[in-house]
């Protein structure tokens, strides 16, 4: 009967522990996020998207009544289709073509599409999206080139845009494969934890660079139309030179950031981005003034070598003007050419072109299928020359780190390392991304609670070194017990419930949780299942998750349940 009883008992909290991932946990190689609308956005499935517009607006998708400089009103849109094997629609939207000198295309060619979800509905979303935008990849006969360079940047841990696939028809007309691209907005930024105060677009028709003058160069895509004094601040930087350039940015811009960004870009043959043409960019200031450098329209990458050094954008010659930033940026480089290995793009870009092929053998505005595979094959040959060449020159001054190594075991040393209160004594070890570097390593004793050390690593020549905070977190064990009673099935007296709510404050962010249940041998086993499920809910909607939970049989009054929880933080 005991046994029995258990098993009923877990089989009840399996249905509730659900998945007891973190969203960063949940993110796998192809589909990222937690949120609703990862599932429009995984590159190895192809969606469908059909419109419906009235001929009258069919006619005013139509050169001379749109170009690439005026996309024209929203029109009226039916929108219909199926995104991961799920139908939706008919919904009402917003819809209007997208495009720029090179990809603009009206309705009598292969157009691009915006499609605003809540223009005439207000609060419509689809998939949590209000904004959806349909590339028609005109610049880019692989289908694959953005997919590849978004996913670099967002390895980079740079916010960048994921990606879908969609056939696209409007009026029953079939406009054929198009690549559905995350909005880059505050809604896009939310998801990586950061603030978006001002959001700016920079290039054309004006490519605007950061210097005095060109504020107004800018699109605001969100935020202040009149108060643009975080972007002149900015630009006035730049009248000044080395060091003390460096040093006045760093306070407005994230340079660590921007570094990797350009380097990023052109590792990818991104020609047409910030620091090689002024173009494809936008600026982002978070709630405290920030300012971080976004990638866009990446369709005409990885068809050729860029200069490193030598690029249009004055933020990359101040930077070569400064030791401080020159060194920030090899390191850029150095680690663009670890993350490329570490992600593996040929294998990355194989399974996305194996997955869409069929759809793109069959898109009536570029069905030549061995030209699409021909491109495909040479943007996977580009990113593995380049991984390979990067990877040779950064040799001598990488300083990368790659893993720390704790006793035995490897952690990633970027985030915050727990330990369990066993482990007070450890011995840690750098390990750089170059076997030819050199690793600092040293034995400490943890004390309870958080431990932060600097650690640093010297590269292979000896003239480069960079100092590396390395957090480690020795766990501590607890106990605790309480009784609750309960004055019907499910609901506690008013002392229990306050219990409960001091139990659940030590339980959040704590691990290693084990609940012990004690139950009467008289209250029905339904009835226990029910009150540990609805404890075992409460504590998954604060994303606590017990690795063991069990049921033991006392004798206490039926209307009491005991727990013990166990755990460390």
């Amino acid at each position: 009967m005991k046994s029995k009883f258990l098993a009923a008992v877990f089989i009840t909290m399996s249905m509730f522990a659900g998945s007891t991932t973190s969203p960063s946990q949940a993110s796998s190689t192809f589909i990222e996020g937690s949120d609703p609308a990862a599932a429009m956005f995984n590159p190895l499935a192809v969606d469908s998207v059909s419109m419906r517009i009235s001929p009258e607006d069919f006619e005013l998708l139509k050169t001379p009544n749109v170009d690439w400089n005026n996309e024209g009103p929203w029109l009226r849109c039916t929108l219909s289709g199926t995104i991961a094997g799920q139908k939706f629609g008919p919904m009402t939207v917003g819809m209007h073509l997208k495009g720029a000198w090179g990809s603009w295309r009206d309705v009598t060619s292969k157009a691009a599409f915006k499609i605003k979800v809540d223009e005439f509905v207000p609060k419509q979303t689809l998939y949590g999206q209000k904004l959806i935008m349909l590339n028609n990849m005109v610049q880019d006969p692989s289908y694959i080139h953005e997919a590849l360079t978004y996913k670099l940047m967002r390895s980079l841990n740079i916010p960048a845009p994921r990606v879908g696939y969609s056939k696209v028809k409007l009026n029953g007309i079939d406009f054929g494969l198009h690549l559905n691209v995350e909005p880059v907005s505050k809604q896009m930024l939310s998801r990586w934890g950061i603030t978006s105060k001002h959001l700016y677009k920079g290039g054309i028709p004006y490519f605007p660079d950061f210097v005095p003058g060109h504020e107004t160069y800018f699109g605001i895509e969100s935020g202040s139309t009149t108060d643009i004094s975080d972007i002149t601040e900015l630009n006035q930087t730049s009248n000044f030179d080395g060091d003390t350039w460096f040093d006045k940015i760093s306070e407005v811009a994230d340079m660590e950031q921007f570094t990797t960004v350009w380097a990023a870009e052109l590792f990818a043959g991104h020609w047409d981005g910030y620091a090689d043409n002024l173009n494809n960019f936008f600026i982002n200031f978070d709630n405290s003034g920030k300012a971080t450098l976004l990638p866009w329209g990446t369709d005409q990458t990885w068809n050729g070598a860029l200069d490193y050094f030598s690029n249009r954008g004055i933020l990359t010659s101040r930077c070569q003007s400064s030791p401080k930033c020159a060194e920030l940026y090899l390191q850029a480089l150095a680690k663009v050419a670890s993350t490329a290995k570490r992600i593996n793009l040929y294998y990355y870009g194989s399974s996305i072109r194996d997955a869409i092929n069929s759809a793109a053998a069959l898109d009536p505005w570029n069905n030549n299928t061995a030209w699409i595979r021909q491109q495909q094959d040479s943007a996977l040959s580009f990113a593995d020359q380049q991984q390979s060449s990067l990877a040779n020159y950064v040799v001598p001054f990488d300083t990368t780190v790659n893993a720390i190594k704790i006793d035995a075991k490897y952690f990633d040393y970027k985030q915050v390392i727990y330990l369990a209160p066993a482990n007070q004594t450890v011995d840690l070890k750098l390990i750089p991304t170059q076997r030819t570097a050199t690793g600092e390593g040293f034995t400490r004793i943890l004390t309870p609670g958080l431990n932060t050390f600097n650690m640093q690593v010297i590269s292979a020549d000896g003239q480069h070194s960079s100092t590396n905070s390395i957090q480690l977190y020795l766990l501590t064990q607890r106990q605790s017990k309480l009784h609750l009673n309960y004055t019907s099935n499910l609901t506690l007296d008013k002392a229990s419930t306050a219990v409960l709510k001091v139990l659940k404050t030590k339980l959040t962010a704590s691990s290693n949780i084990y609940l012990t249940f004690n139950t009467s041998k008289f209250t029905p086993k339904a009835l226990v299942n029910s009150r540990i499920a609805k404890i075992a809910s409460e504590l998954k909607t604060l994303k606590i998750y017990p690795s063991k939970i069990s049921v033991l049989v006392s004798a206490i009054e039926n209307n009491q349940l005991q727990i013990t929880a166990t755990y460390q933080n």
